[in-house]
């Protein structure tokens, strides 16, 4: 009981009231624009988290009978009777947290399964969907994992490893990767995967496998191509963050890794750590598809993952809504809608929206502890209106209001200044931040947000590029750039070269890692033999440039082997190997290998492009 009380009250309780609350608070909007009135009631079913339950036990002065609903057969007198029971746990709740009891609204839960059906007007119901929401966000999840691995041709993964390298999420990607139409050459779902874990508990699965051959011969004879993927997500304390360390492996022999050598088919092994937000796709990594020739029909083949953090919660029973439609009857009907004229903004002040992180309210430094909400200067406190069908005027349903006189809010901690008639509010369904200042206090808000975005959490992203070309050519870009800081001239010259077919790409990679973590990669290429890449990158004080400490192998027979410590500049191509390869070449012409570091930091949200509707008073996303 004492932790369910602590859930509502030392958790939750402020925070929701808050969001509920800012519903009811008038936010003016623009100038001269005219909103409907919501009048109508309606009814709707939410899916609450278990907790409720004891949460309505443990609310001084609530009766403790909420033991169940009747049977589906039971009178009409033992359904009344439970109404009442429900009434009595949940209204006063909601209460607690701003959202008012009007006459005639009625709440039905079902405490096995968290089915809350609620029947009361519009702006009402928002309410306990934004309160919803919010108990939703913070009770307890598990985390799964999905992987999935494509084939498509050669010439589409360049560009797209070249875009992923500056994107936070590549879930737009994968879609466009799937879409007919888009390639010549349909992409091909190879493999999928999915796991379920707990934070900071390992996941592991295996496809393919041939223990008893493997067992014996120790190089995975008898096995055909295999998927192995182990992970160890962490969900990080904002609750919208995951680390990720994860084992990934997909070859003729999962386990063997090195013993690959011998074998005439591709594989990747690739061993990181990343970071990313709730429901985002990251590549993994990708390689060449075994049978590849050296041509244009040449196949590559690309994984995928994404991570959610999955809410565990009974299915909906249908029987709550359909038994609250029985008792209830036919919503009441409103009064005719009206059509009003908002009020103006004061004097000398603007409306902004801003795009903030999803984190905002952990991130930003907001503490919703239990007590009195401070409130700009003659600001008035939400009332309860005596006329259920009362307008609620405010930016969206389900905001956070918060204002600069609490100490302990970030605009507060920015000495943003809050004259009477400003206000800011948080939507945490789109992330957006809602102010109302003068010029200087939508300039200091800016710059506040865009503080934050300059603090979200970043990973370090190296595309790491073997090309191959006539050694006389290459060795003419090497002296190009010798002695200059940035290799991307060069680099221009041989992607020019490799669209003339007078060079090939040998290897085209992406990692992804976090600051001073290893990262691993290992891949086969039946044409040019194993390539390994074992890194560590320390970014730098002022994020412009990072340490790398790297070794590289590439080719077959002897091939070629490098250790070295260099420094790069974000965003600037540097070559940090050239060498000629022993064993290759057609007889006639020899030829030269250079290895390509681009180094890129990247952040695990990006701000979504937003804009305002003066004259509507909205909010769309481009």
């Amino acid at each position: 009981m004492q932790a369910a009380m602590t859930y509502l009250y030392g958790t939750v309780g402020l925070r929701l009231l808050t969001a509920c609350v800012a519903m009811l608070l008038a936010t003016p909007a623009a100038s001269g624009v005219e909103a409907e009135r919501k009048t109508e009631w309606v009814i709707k079913t939410f899916q609450f988290p278990l907790e409720l339950d004891d949460m309505a036990y443990s609310a001084s002065g609530l009766p403790s009978s909420l033991d169940g609903m009747p049977a589906p057969s039971a009178s009409r007198t033992e359904w009344e009777a439970y109404l009442k029971r429900s009434n009595d746990a949940v209204l006063p709740i909601l209460k607690t947290q701003g959202i008012p009891m009007y006459p005639g609204t009625a709440a039905l839960f079902d405490s096995k399964t968290g089915t809350l059906s609620v029947r009361g007007t519009q702006p009402w119901v928002d309410l306990i969907e934004a309160y919803s929401d919010q108990l939703v966000s913070m009770a307890p999840r598990h985390l799964e994992l999905s992987l999935e691995v494509l084939e498509v041709s050669e010439e589409r993964i360049g560009p797209l490893l070249e875009e992923a390298s500056i994107l936070a999420n590549h879930t737009e990607l994968l879609a466009r990767l799937k879409e007919p139409g888009q390639a010549k050459v349909a992409a091909q779902p190879l493999r999928r995967l999915r796991l379920e874990t707990v934070s900071g508990q390992r996941a592991r699965a295996e496809e393919g496998v041939t223990l008893s051959d493997e067992a014996s011969t120790g190089r995975g004879i008898g096995r055909s191509e295999g998927l192995r993927f182990e992970a160890r997500p962490v969900l990080l304390a904002d609750g919208t963050t995951i680390e990720l360390e994860y084992d990934f492996e997909y070859g003729p022999a999962a386990e063997a890794g090195k013993a690959w050598q011998g074998s005439r088919s591709s594989g990747v092994v690739l061993r990181s750590s990343v970071l990313l937000p709730d429901g985002a796709t990251k590549i993994l990594g990708a390689w060449r598809a075994s049978g590849a020739e050296d041509g244009s029909g040449n196949k590559v083949r690309i994984a995928f993952l994404r991570t959610r953090a999955v809410l565990l919660v009974h299915d909906i029973n249908p029987l709550v809504e359909t038994k609250l439609r029985e008792l209830v009857g036919a919503p009441p009907v409103g009064k005719p809608r009206e059509v009003v004229p908002r009020r103006e903004l004061p004097h000398g002040m603007e409306q902004r929206v801003f795009a903030v992180p999803r984190n905002f309210l952990q991130g930003g430094g907001v503490s919703f502890d239990r007590g009195e909400l401070a409130y700009a200067t003659k600001s008035s406190k939400p009332v309860e209106p005596a006329d259920p069908f009362a307008p609620s005027v405010s930016p969206d349903a389900g905001s956070v209001d918060f204002l600069s006189r609490d100490d302990d809010r970030p605009l507060h901690r920015a000495k943003i200044a809050f004259p009477e008639g400003s206000s800011a509010s948080y939507v945490p369904k789109d992330s957006t931040l809602w102010i109302v200042n003068n010029a200087e206090g939508i300039k200091r808000v800016a710059e506040f947000v865009e503080e934050m975005w300059r603090q979200i959490p970043r990973t370090l992203v190296c595309r790491v590029e073997v090309i191959e070309a006539e050694t006389s050519l290459m060795q003419a870009v090497a002296d190009a750039t010798s002695g200059i800081g940035s290799h991307g001239r060069g680099k221009e010259i041989l992607e020019r070269m490799v669209k003339n077919q007078q060079a090939r790409v040998v290897e085209r990679h992406r990692l992804e890692t976090l600051n001073d973590k290893p990262c691993e990669l290992y891949s086969l290429n039946p044409l040019t033999g194993a390539f390994e890449v074992e890194m560590r990158a320390v970014l730098g004080p002022n994020e412009r440039m990072m340490d790398l400490e790297v070794t590289l192998r590439q080719g077959k027979g002897t091939g070629m082997q490098v250790g070295s410590n260099t420094r790069l500049a974000m965003g600037e191509p540097r070559m940090v190997a050239l060498w000629n390869p022993s064993d290759e070449g057609d007889g006639k012409k020899e030829i030269s290998r250079a290895v390509f570091v681009t180094a890129d930091l990247v952040p695990i949200e990006q701000p979504v492009k937003t804009k305002i509707e003066a004259k509507q008073g909205t909010m769309t996303h481009e």
